[in-house]
């Protein structure tokens, strides 16, 4: 079951061509500012794809962990994605590969063997957008969870065209190239699930210069290529922004802005009751609510756990009740799923139960607060 546009607090659903800060309690990172000279730039490793297994299929595994070290990166990397590195070295370890295996088209290569969805529960989040320009918005927003120092933003064109960019301070470096073009396809791919297999954007704008392989690249896409511009850019019809995503064949995990910023939570919690929070968050999105099973990933016995919690001047019921309410403020804001859905997701077995508590945590039951929308 498809889920719905992300609303603002206000109510109003997020524009593919605002800038700013948004709603949902996340940054929306649309613009240009000075927050790219105060961060380097970092991503998760994940976005490498299948680099490291492409590498050592052409080049061998010798020449793979040759590489890792001449980028000054963990060789660990290779099996365990979940770490992030600074964009330079991604950026690095893509043209070292290409050299290394001799294709003047690897970035592409390994695009076209990435899913979206691979980079992360904020693809994931983002591809559930009701429209392509609610989805793009999404990414956008949530883009800082997965990347620091970097911006994407849907752009007005001239004439009828808008563009889906993406910037950061090493996007004209020819280092950069084949990490541009390994993004290509997937943001082609991203955007084929609104507008269908067949679709083509209009052209395609990347920062480094006009490479000898340009005609290749330009026929193993179908897509003209711009060159020296300053971002990466998808460009086309900006009436594709209304196109809408076809129903799932088989019902999603809902998901929703506050649900991507769990794994984070995680990352940086600093005590306690944090830890405890977050590990409980994350088992809510896949409906699980069990204090043995919270316990066991922290690595304690139950009376340890409930210990803890004593500690911390909580209470598990309590401390359920208020994580289960904030997912389904979350839900409620950032999805048109039915209310009956989001109340079993949450682990109510019964639609009334869940009113009930909605209402006294709120004080309106979840349609009243579905058609107001009261900031967070």
């Amino acid at each position: 079951m498809p889920s719905g546009e992300a609303r603002t607090a206000s109510g109003s659903h997020d524009s593919p061509f605002r800038t700013g800060s948004g709603g949902n309690r996340l940054p929306f990172y649309a613009k240009e500012s000075p927050y790219f000279a105060m961060v380097v730039p970092l991503t998760y490793a994940r976005g490498m794809g299948p680099l490291p297994r492409l590498v050592t299929e052409q080049a061998g595994s010798k020449a793979l962990a040759r590489l890792f070290r001449d980028e000054s990166l963990p060789a660990s990397l290779a099996d365990n994605a979940d770490h992030q590195i600074p964009l330079a070295s991604m950026g690095r370890l893509f043209s070292r590969s290409a050299r290394a295996v001799g294709d003047p088209l690897f970035g592409l290569e390994i695009g076209n063997r990435m899913a979206p969805a691979e980079f992360g529960f904020w693809a994931r989040y983002s591809a559930q957008g009701s429209t392509l320009g609610i989805a793009l918005a999404r990414i956008a927003k949530t883009l800082s969870l997965h990347q620091t120092g970097t911006t994407m933003r849907v752009a007005p064109r001239c004439g009828r065209e808008a563009a889906w960019e993406y910037r950061h301070p090493g996007i004209s470096s020819a280092s950069f190239q084949h990490h541009s073009d390994h993004l290509v396809p997937v943001m082609v791919r991203f955007a084929r699930a609104f507008l269908g297999d067949d679709w083509r954007p209009t052209r395609i704008e990347v920062g480094y210069s006009r490479p000898r392989h340009a005609g290749d690249l330009e026929a193993a896409l179908g897509v003209p290529f711009r060159f020296e511009r300053p971002c990466l850019a998808m460009v086309f019809p900006a009436e594709a922004l209304q196109a809408r995503r076809p129903a799932p064949d088989a019902p999603e995990r809902l998901l929703s802005a506050l649900d991507v910023g769990m794994s984070k939570r995680l990352e940086t919690a600093t005590s306690r009751a944090e830890q405890i929070g977050a590990i409980m968050s994350l088992r809510l999105l896949d409906g699980l609510s069990d204090m043995e099973g919270t316990a066991q990933m922290l690595g304690v016995g139950r009376r340890t756990f409930q210990r803890h919690l004593a500690d911390a001047g909580l209470s598990y019921r309590s401390l359920l009740l208020q994580l289960r309410m904030e997912r389904a403020r979350s839900l409620i804001e950032d999805t048109d799923a039915p209310l009956k859905r989001i109340g079993a997701e949450l682990g109510y077995a019964d639609a009334a139960h869940f009113t009930r508590a909605f209402a006294r945590r709120f004080g309106v039951p979840p349609s009243a607060f579905r058609t107001t929308c009261p900031a967070a």
